[in-house]
């Protein structure tokens, strides 16, 4: 390919100058023959140049098949995954996952904080309440409440004490969270007595609180103990 290229260009070359000397030298004719001279010589240069450019591409592609193929070595992490669930050491019991919230904005004046939901196992499991880790910076919350629903849109109340207010709340605490201690209990006693999930069925749970004087710096962290920890701000 290379040897093609090369007798291209000199064949280009012996018919510009044919031309070129074809072109009458009168003495009229001088100044345009001049500039028909200057103008295959610039043409001459463009294509030296598009023949070497053209030559250095062939080498790199004959460099590129002669190179042999790299190896491709897959590390495997030794650091364990982490879950989202907390750990299950029998069939029986239930499965805690955590639920993406729809926004991560602490809005005023009632802020969803939380989501998750709870899996029954084998057998029928009765859940008392849930605890959680809680970490405040220039905001207040108060009067925690836990609702449940039937559905992961959160839309079909489940565990309902009245049928005909449709009130799914199954938690709730009075009062200020103390900045200063980082674990607050939530007990399941607003609905039925505690909660049971029955065996297979899954049913979704979400924290909310009321903000109090946030400040633009403000930050919540929160988690289930074993669950994803969110921010909201």
């Amino acid at each position: 390919m290379k040897h093609f290229y090369s007798r291209s260009f000199y064949f280009i070359v012996v018919v510009m100058l044919l031309f070129a000397l074809s072109v009458p030298t009168s003495p009229s004719a001088a100044s345009t023959h001049a500039s028909l001279l200057e103008s295959i010589q610039q043409q001459l240069n463009e294509i030296i140049a598009a023949v070497a450019r053209i030559q250095v591409r062939l080498l790199e592609i004959i460099a590129e098949e002669a190179r042999p193929p790299e190896k491709s070595t897959v590390v495997e992490s030794s650091v364990p995954a982490k879950t989202e669930e907390k750990a299950v050491s029998t069939s029986t019991e239930a499965v805690w996952k955590f639920v993406s919230l729809p926004s991560v904005y602490l809005s005023q004046p009632l802020a969803i904080l939380y989501r998750f939901s709870i899996t029954g196992g084998a057998v029928d499991t009765i859940i008392p309440s849930t605890t959680y880790a809680i970490s405040l910076s220039d905001v207040s919350i108060k009067d925690l409440e836990v609702y449940a629903y039937s559905d992961d849109l959160f839309s079909v109340p489940a565990f309902l004490r009245n049928t005909t207010t449709k009130e799914n709340r199954v938690g709730k605490q009075i009062g200020f969270l103390d900045s200063a201690s980082s674990a607050v209990s939530i007990l399941f006693d607003q609905g039925p007595p505690q909660v049971q999930i029955s065996a297979g069925e899954t049913y979704y749970f979400e924290l909310r609180g009321t903000v109090v004087a946030k400040n633009r710096s403000a930050f919540v962290t929160i988690a289930v103990d074993g669950l994803t920890e969110i921010t909201l701000e």
